[in-house]
């Protein structure tokens, strides 16, 4: 959904092909976050919505990745904010450190949107829960995308995911390291950690 727009009939196939409780994350395509820069945002933003709602209960949170070297723009955000529909969760995933920013934690608290905290190298996320979703994504110990994550660190991570699910917080977590196939190995350690 990032690098091309998929047509209606994958989401429904999507729909269709998941099992009882299964729960899909989409991130919104790249021409809204990257080209337009959140500009202009109405008719790509309905565009994109109108297929991912197909999904139906089968859709969960709406990733916004902003794109790395785009300073904070809190005005943008706010007004891109506003229009976007109730009744979904969303979630920002900011890839330049400015971001990470008192304005932009309450632009997102207010309206009940949600922060994504990531460990990109050289924009990794505060650890801090901002908004109604916990919603983490793992990218790697060694660069993009690869190496594992120390049974350390996984610990930590699991304590933070504990704590937010306290506080009724759902929680969402994805491994991007597979330049190795390490994401479904750390996945399953992070499971068992959250569950001891």
């Amino acid at each position: 959904t990032f690098y091309q727009l998929p047509e209606l009939s994958t989401f429904e196939r999507w729909r269709d092909q998941a099992s009882p409780g299964f729960i899909y994350a989409v991130k919104a395509n790249r021409f809204i976050t990257h080209m337009k820069k959140l500009k202009d945002p109405k008719r790509p933003v309905e565009r994109f919505l109108d297929r991912a709602r197909v999904l139906a209960d089968r859709l969960g949170p709406v990733l916004f990745q902003l794109p790395p070297r785009w300073p904070v723009n809190a005005e943008r955000l706010d007004a891109f904010t506003d229009i976007l529909p109730g009744g979904l969760q969303y979630v920002f995933e900011f890839r330049d450190s400015s971001w990470y920013d008192k304005r932009i934690y309450g632009i997102l608290s207010r309206k009940r949107m949600s922060m994504c905290l990531h460990d990109m190298k050289g924009s990794g996320s505060p650890r801090i829960s901002v908004g109604p979703v916990c919603y983490v994504r793992f990218h790697g110990t060694t660069g993009l995308y690869g190496g594992k994550y120390a049974t350390s660190a996984l610990r930590k991570w699991a304590g933070f995911i504990k704590k937010a699910l306290a506080e009724g917080r759902d929680v969402y977590a994805y491994f991007n390291n597979d330049a190795e196939a390490n994401a479904p190995r750390d996945a399953l350690r992070l499971i068992k950690e959250v569950a001891g």
